[in-house]
């Protein structure tokens, strides 16, 4: 409880390259597949990655209010927006916009996480670190996810059939057959075992805003293949992993969507927090 109130535990992901996307065969992905071309990536930089969606204590910690529509202080915080995390990004001075620039708003909440942080130096925590906690970029938040899997949910498990998939999330995240406008979204980290790598809720529960523009055919981007950061420019920004009340082909590992940054903030609009190592 204390990781998902007063502190926020990260786990270290180390570099290496997967296979961002889907199979052709893979089922869900149908009518999402241009979303989900397969090509190659690399991620060379290691990056701290949230275990918990940020929760509604965490984010009251910072910010002195919690948005949520459907209270609980260790349920994830929602109905937050893009703009909510960084600040509005100001397209044609660049200023705020991801990947011009990883400059937030001092008013945001990552912009006053970072103003609240110190780093330990070996004897106190003296070093600021301005600038390092942020969202993941779209392919950072995959390889996380992942953890070395290439199957449609981080379990390793293999889906034959739309079936398949609802078979396997039942057993690591809330949605929309086993939560839905019942119960909501849950308390993080209660919903299912975590991956490989000790991540939890990367299926369900809440949407995770990640920080790039969407663009459907990422494949496409110019230079995608080595720590891709996006399109420079967009309209609407990416968001990860499903929801509360989404079937399971929309909290696959591959699936990408999105939200206008600017618009209304939904109550499975939630994050977690990044840090990417020099």
């Amino acid at each position: 409880d204390e990781y998902k109130g007063n502190k926020i535990a990260l786990r270290l992901i180390p570099p290496g390259s997967f296979v961002m996307g889907s199979p052709t065969t893979e089922p869900g992905r149908a009518d999402t597949a241009a979303r989900e071309v397969q090509h190659a990536v690399a991620i060379t930089k290691p990056f701290y990655i949230g275990v918990f969606q940020i929760t509604q204590k965490q984010y009251k910690n910072v910010m002195n209010a919690d948005p949520s529509q459907y209270k609980g202080d260790y349920r994830p915080v929602e109905e937050v927006t893009y703009n909510d995390l960084r600040g509005t990004a100001n397209t044609g001075t660049h200023l705020y916009d991801w990947p011009w620039t990883n400059e937030v708003a001092a008013t945001s909440f990552i912009g006053k996480l970072r103003a609240k942080c110190k780093e330990w130096d070996g004897e106190a925590y003296a070093k600021d670190v301005e600038g390092l906690f942020d969202l993941p970029t779209d392919a950072q938040w995959e390889y996380a996810c992942r953890a070395g899997k290439t199957t449609p949910f981080n379990n390793g498990e293999p889906c034959a059939i739309d079936g398949d998939l609802d078979t396997q999330l039942k057993l690591l995240g809330r949605y929309k057959s086993n939560g839905g406008s019942l119960t909501y979204h849950v308390e993080v980290g209660t919903a299912g075992a975590s991956n490989a790598w000790g991540l939890y809720d990367m299926h369900g529960n809440v949407w995770e805003w990640c920080l790039d523009w969407y663009q459907e055919d990422v494949q496409n981007i110019e230079n995608p293949s080595v720590d891709p950061v996006g399109a420079a420019a967009g309209s609407i920004r990416v968001r990860r992993g499903g929801g509360f009340s989404n079937d399971a082909r929309l909290c696959r590992s591959a699936f990408r969507n999105y939200f206008a940054p600017t618009s209304t903030s939904s109550d499975s609009n939630g994050f977690r927090l990044s840090r990417t190592l020099p």
